[in-house]
This record gives C-alpha cells, structure tokens and sequence, in this order.
C-alpha cells in the first residue's frame, strides 16, 4: 500500500511550491512594469526631441524672417547679404530635420516662396524698400504660412 503523506509534509511542499509561483509572478510583474516605463520613457524623449526640433526651427524663423526685414527696410542695416543666407541656410538645415524627426515632407514650396521673397535679386535691388513693398508682404505671407504648416504643430499624440 502506498503510504500516506505526513500533513506537515504537504504543508511544506504547498509553502514551498505557493512561494515560486508567487516569486515567478513577481518576476514577470516587475518586468512587465519595466517594460512599460521604458517604453514611457521613449515616448516621452522623442516628444521633447520633437518639441526642441520644432522650437529651434521656428526660432530661426523669426531670426530669419527678421534679418530679411530689418536687411530690405532699414538704410543702414547691420545685416547682409551673407546674413541672410547664412540665416536661410541655418533655417533650411534646422526644417530639414525636423521633417526626418517627424518623418513628414521637407516644405520644398513653401521654403522657396520665402527665399524667393528675401533673396531674390539680392544684388540688384536698390534698398532700403518701403515696408509696404509687394516683397515685404510676400516675405511676411510666406513666413506666416510655413509657421502654420502641420509640421510644426505641438500635439500630445506625437
């Protein structure tokens, strides 16, 4: 006949067997939980990175749209020509990767309407112009469009 197990021998084997289940369940909770917070952690990191991406671009914008204006408007302005284009290229590299970060489109229509308004004929062109002139509200227009543009657009879902 087999013989019948002692009570306070199955107490044990239960103890024994209740604490590794309960230890593995620990376990997986802790790295679940693990998971969860570093994949957290990424989502909000690309945010910020998205963020300061954004705010870079449309700081060199504004530094960009204001050189333009104060370079066409002002008799004697303490701009250039090369600030100018060192500007637009500085605005052309920071918009290009924002588009990566956010994988969206480079604005190629919009970025070539704002050149256009603040370089073209650079070297001809007698200035100061008149702050009403057709460049300078194309120049405004144009800026205020790519401001708008759903690439700069902070949301919490991205």
């Amino acid at each position: 006949m087999p013989e019948t197990p002692n009570p306070e021998e199955l107490i044990k084997w239960a103890g024994w067997l209740l604490s590794l289940v309960l230890g593995l369940i620990g376990i997986g909770v802790t790295f679940s939980v693990l998971y969860i917070r570093i994949r957290h952690a990424e989502k909000l990191a690309q945010r910020k990175e998205r963020h300061d991406a954004i705010d870079n671009a449309l700081r060199l914008l504004t530094d960009f749209e204001d050189k333009s204006l104060d370079y066409w408007t002002a008799k004697d302005s303490k701009y250039t020509k090369a600030h100018i284009i060192t500007a637009q290229q500085r605005l052309s590299f920071s918009i290009k990767q924002l588009s990566r970060i956010t994988a969206s489109n480079f604005p190629d229509k919009e970025m070539a309407e704002i050149r256009k308004s603040a370089t073209l004929d650079m070297e001809t062109k007698r200035r100061p112009i008149s702050a009403n002139s057709e460049r300078i509200l194309r120049l405004s227009i144009s800026t205020s469009k790519m401001q708008n543009l759903s690439l700069f657009a902070k949301n919490g879902k991205s």
